[in-house]
């Protein structure tokens, strides 16, 4: 049986190297066994202040870490923000998308695990696509990573805001492109009905049977996970569920395939979030001076929890907890299906769950999530 192992490294600490804080956590593996690490470098501790996106590079599956890049650098007018990386299935190539002031998107490519990148290519124009039925002025990704279908066709989930410099009323969506970022597509919106407030950022996987499950966060009174399924690769979304295995206090999560049955012989997702349902802590806010006042589950970011289901996502078998105090995570898996890494927020700053002190990335396997019953 083989051993289980968890290893955490801080990579960054709040108030260092000139930022205020870093958040926003990306991590993917590549085909060739590069780590990459993207982030958001904050000069203030807001969503719209000026802050660079960082990009980490790691040879030796985690166990050290390049110098910071700055992979886009931000001006004092302008954030660039809401990143998100795709690992090519059929290919080296890497993709990076980013926005710029929640308005314009952009897209850069990399042959060469990362080492280097295309000029900026902007795919603006398939945001345009949504106006004729949501006219929105904010724009955004799933943050983390996002996800190339065995078809080929590259899926990202986005969500869009027409309420002024806030990120809500918001509605959930996706883009997709069928010739490696050339051209993109706009899905179907997913809209705020049958009590469903405010879905924003998401994270989608590809299920066995060729369909995508899209897993959100959302501010309805229901703190538990949103769930949506498509069956034509992201191009149209059925009707939202919501998944009572998976409380959530409104915050982002990520899911990762680890395993086809075709391939592997099992099925195997992972989701990490915090697993905390804001009950008996539930508070008023009103953000960014709106008049728009809404019930919070206190942002309590707390029970960072990884679990891995076997059956597509319909239940989940195995869960730990990483980190008790934490933000947001993405997960990243190696080649060969023996090293999981899961990049996040953790710790916070003065008992302000909102403000993490470190963006720490943490290694282990399935015998540590599964307690050895899988390796």
């Amino acid at each position: 049986m083989l051993e289980s192992f968890l290893t955490k490294l801080n990579l960054e600490q709040y108030g260092t190297e000139g930022y205020q804080m870093y958040r926003i956590p990306g991590i993917v593996a590549t085909r060739l066994g590069t780590v990459l690490a993207h982030y958001e470098a904050r000069m203030g501790v807001g969503d719209w202040t000026k802050q660079d996106i960082i990009l980490r590079r790691s040879t030796d599956n985690g166990q050290s870490w390049s110098d910071r890049i700055i992979l886009v650098e931000g001006t004092s007018t302008e954030t660039f923000h809401n990143a998100t990386m795709i690992v090519g299935k059929h290919s080296d190539t890497i993709y990076f998308m980013w926005h710029r002031n929640y308005a314009q998107c952009f897209l850069i490519r990399s042959e060469d695990e990362g080492g280097t990148w295309t000029e900026p290519t902007e795919i603006t124009e398939v945001f345009e696509k949504f106006r004729t039925e949501y006219n929105w002025n904010v724009i955004g990704n799933g943050c983390g990573h996002s996800i190339q279908l065995r078809s080929g066709r590259l899926v990202v989930s986005i969500w869009m805001s027409n309420g002024g410099q806030i990120h809500r009323p918001s509605v959930l969506s996706s883009i997709y492109s069928d010739d490696n970022g050339l051209t993109w597509q706009r899905g179907s919106i997913i809209w705020n009905e049958d009590g469903l407030v405010n879905p924003s950022e998401a994270t989608v996987v590809e299920l066995s049977d060729g369909s995508v499950m899209m897993n959100f966060r959302h501010e309805s009174p229901n703190r538990r996970r949103g769930v949506v399924i498509s069956h034509d690769g992201g191009a149209t979304w059925g009707d939202v569920k919501y998944d009572e295995q998976l409380p959530d206090p409104i915050c982002e999560g990520h899911l990762l395939r680890i395993a086809f049955p075709e391939i592997q012989g099992f099925s195997g997702i992972l989701f990490s979030n915090c697993a905390f349902d804001g009950e008996g802590d539930i508070i008023e806010r009103d953000w960014h001076g709106s008049e728009q006042k809404f019930l919070w589950g206190s942002q309590s970011r707390k029970y960072l929890t990884v679990r891995l289901s076997l059956d597509e996502g319909v239940t989940w078998a195995y869960s730990k907890m990483l980190e008790e105090f934490s933000g947001y995570s993405d997960l990243a898996i190696s080649p060969d299906r023996k090293t999981i890494f899961c990049l996040y927020e953790r710790d916070w700053v003065d008992g302000e769950n909102a403000f993490t002190k470190y963006l720490a990335v943490a290694t282990f396997n399935l015998a540590w999530l599964t307690d050895g019953r899988m390796a």
